[in-house]
């Protein structure tokens, strides 16, 4: 299982809307810095405790940002 970052453009509308900038926004949501550059840029997935700290952050639904994948396939839930 891996948490995947929906769309990496629409989470940059998301942080700009509530006037974030990603190294604001990081320090908001307890995040490292290098660890949000690294979601948002798709080349890490979060852990659970961390995606679960930007939708808080954002104060949006889990599931409006990420979707969990299991298995090769890819497939969602």
């Amino acid at each position: 299982m891996k948490i995947v970052l929906k769309d990496p453009k629409r989470f940059e509308e998301m942080l700009a809307k509530n006037g974030y900038s990603k190294r604001s926004f990081a320090r908001t949501a307890h995040i490292a810095v290098a660890t949000l550059l690294h979601i948002s840029n798709c080349s890490r997935n979060p852990s659970a405790r961390s995606a679960m700290r930007i939708s808080r952050g954002l104060e949006v639904p889990f599931d409006e940002i990420f979707e969990i994948r299991y298995g090769e396939g890819g497939r969602s839930e």
